[in-house]
């Protein structure tokens, strides 16, 4: 990957199970990617949670969902989740 000027990093997530610890993982490396990234798993499913349990400490609950739901991912049980993770 780096002979091509991309980034890899390695962070598995239990499927059904992303956990807290997981998106503070994730966070930081979203945070200094220097171009597009691409997270995959099987559905995308975990991908979309990871990212919105990632961004919930600075952006908007329903932002997230919306964001999730254009895409295709109903999100809406993680609601919770998000607004307990946010900081004001």
């Amino acid at each position: 990957a780096r002979n091509h000027g991309m980034a890899w990093h390695y962070l598995p997530v239990q499927s059904g199970n992303v956990t807290d610890d997981d998106a503070d993982q994730f966070s930081p490396l979203l945070e200094k990617a220097e171009g597009p990234i691409l997270a995959f798993c099987r559905s995308g499913m975990r991908c979309s949670v990871l990212w919105a349990l990632s961004r919930a400490a600075t952006h908007d609950a329903d932002d997230l969902l919306a964001t999730a739901g254009r895409a295709g991912y109903d999100l809406t049980p993680l609601r919770p989740r998000l607004v307990q993770r946010r900081r004001d």
